[in-house]
């Protein structure tokens, strides 16, 4: 249950700067202008067209590619997210030791609440949505709004504030392990298709030959 409160909570995020850095890079290139200064004419020479061909390759070099993603509309892709949402689901539900978000807030036992939070969200419907979600990203968007809801109802020095942000600290690692173990089983299905698909195709050429 959550209790009424005020206003809802309005989150500021205040950063800092780092001029310690700014100092140490202005000092380390004063440093390579004396290096660079010092030497013969000759040798600064061979140096300018070293560090230019260094740059060149680096222009030339193509960019690494970063994996081939899941196809989510296909059989194979709708198997595995629906099993890594399941299991994900089913562990952070795990850590809602009180099920403080295990079903939909009603005003009875938080007053003026949805005039407060504009898009409710809890545990229980998206246990109804497992099946319609298209993609990680959509699960883990309303997995962070039930707790945005939690942290703007409810005050700062609140057990159910305090406890929604760990809450939602164990659920991101839970995700983010889920997500990554998704990612590795289906390199690992690629693999094996394509090992069987090179298979095949040499038996299809043995019995072409003979």
């Amino acid at each position: 249950a959550q209790p009424p409160a005020g206003d809802p909570l309005k989150m500021r995020l205040d950063g800092a700067g780092n001029p310690g850095a700014m100092s140490k890079k202005s000092s380390t290139g004063g440093k390579k202008q004396r290096v660079a200064s010092k030497g013969k004419g000759g040798r600064g020479g061979k140096g300018a067209r070293e560090e230019g061909g260094s740059r060149k390759r680096k222009m030339t070099t193509p960019p690494r590619p970063s994996g081939e993603p899941i196809d989510f509309t296909s059989q194979l892709g709708r198997r595995l997210l629906l099993d890594m949402l399941k299991r994900t689901h089913e562990a952070v539900m795990a850590e809602d030791t009180y099920q403080l978000f295990a079903n939909p807030v009603t005003e009875d036992i938080a007053p003026m609440y949805f005039q407060i939070i504009k898009r409710p969200m809890d545990f229980g419907t998206m246990t109804k949505q497992l099946v319609s979600y298209p993609s990680p990203a959509e699960y883990r968007n309303d997995l962070t709004q039930v707790f945005d809801n939690c942290s703007t109802y409810n005050q700062p020095d609140s057990m159910i504030h305090r406890e929604g942000e760990r809450v939602r600290k164990a659920a991101y690692k839970i995700f983010e392990k889920e997500r990554k173990k998704m990612e590795k089983e289906a390199k690992k299905l690629r693999r094996e298709a394509a090992r069987g698909s090179s298979g095949q195709q040499h038996q299809l050429q043995q019995q072409q030959q003979q």
